[in-house]
């Protein structure tokens, strides 16, 4: 009998026909068995994500999902975790450093038609259906190993050089090598301003403004006196300035009071450089009032460094104030 007609002869009433791979036939190389167990070191590592979030495309009427407030939490938490830099941000999201800061520095649900707010949104919202979750905040790194606690292991005891470690340890720092760790978190020497080298940087900031930063600056720094601050100052402002302030004149200044009160002063002008060396050092935005400042003060190249509040021209039915700008406000008089 045939091949043919011995398959014909038997009775295939109700079988299957086999599939793509019968159980006879070995599996190509590679292939996932699904009784096979997942071996040690194949699974994805934590922070790399399925799908990269730059790939999500979301729809044009999607819901926004978080308020302003929130989206500044995630934004401070995502930057401070050093994932990126606020100008690396920016970039991603496609923002100005203008539109930024004025978002970052409102509150509540103020914010909600800046294009920072929808740009960070879709940003961590893609984030989110790429399973990524938000950074946290990274800590130093610190020695687990314990050298003062190490001893010998055939006596038990400690090594001749570990008591003199614990007692480096223990030792409190001078006041000499504190002060000088604060010179060195505020040396600014690196940082350069558009017009320093003819000081004529373009100033941002109220008197009163300043006034507020130096007695913060004085509160919360350890240590610290007029005469130490106009030494960090001057160190600011170069060598070469002509704007150098003394202890007396910065004390002449803290005295007054008013946006444009001390304008003239040089302690105004070298405060205003320090602080804004520092700021850029340290990496964080302009305020909202900075920002705010630019606007009215940018066509004029910045507040007026001279004694303004001895009187201006106006009608003698008008009154006359100075606004938080430092800009005359005329009004008349009915």
């Amino acid at each position: 009998m045939s091949l043919a007609n011995l398959s014909d002869s038997i009775n295939m009433s109700g079988a299957r026909p086999l599939g793509e791979r019968s159980a006879n036939i070995p599996a190509k190389s590679g292939a996932k068995n699904l009784d096979d167990k997942p071996k040690s070191g194949k699974k994805r590592k934590s922070g790399e994500p399925a799908i990269n979030p730059d790939d999500i495309e979301l729809p044009d009427l999607m819901l926004i999902e978080w308020t302003p407030n929130q989206i500044r939490s995630k934004i401070r938490q995502f930057v401070n975790s050093g994932e990126m830099k606020v100008g690396e941000f920016q970039d991603k999201i496609q923002v100005s450093g203008n539109s930024y800061s004025r978002f970052m520095g409102q509150n509540g649900q103020k914010g909600a038609e800046s294009d920072t707010y929808t740009g960070a949104h879709d940003f961590f919202k893609r984030r989110e259906l790429a399973g990524l979750k938000m950074p946290r905040q990274k800590k130093p790194k610190t020695d687990t190993t314990d050298k003062s606690k190490s001893t010998d292991e055939s006596t038990g005891t400690k090594g001749k050089n570990d008591d003199k470690t614990d007692e480096k340890k223990s030792k409190p720092k001078t006041k000499k090598e504190e002060q000088a760790e604060i010179e060195a978190r505020n040396d600014v020497s690196g940082i350069h301003l558009p017009g320093e080298e003819n000081d004529g940087v373009e100033v941002y900031d109220t008197c009163d403004d300043i006034r507020t930063k130096i007695n913060k600056y004085l509160r919360d720094t350890p240590y610290a006196t007029n005469a130490s601050f106009v030494r960090e100052v001057n160190r600011a402002l170069g060598e070469d300035s002509s704007r150098h302030t003394a202890a007396q004149g910065l004390t002449r200044f803290l005295n007054n009071k008013g946006a444009i009160k001390g304008s003239e002063s040089t302690a105004f002008y070298g405060a205003y450089v320090f602080f804004e060396k520092l700021r850029i050092k340290q990496g964080k935005p302009k305020s909202k009032k900075r920002v705010e400042m630019e606007d009215v003060w940018g066509r004029k190249g910045g507040m007026e460094l001279r004694d303004q509040s001895r009187g201006i021209w106006a009608p003698a039915t008008a009154n006359v104030s100075v606004d938080k700008y430092g800009c005359y406000k005329i009004e008349r008089r009915f």
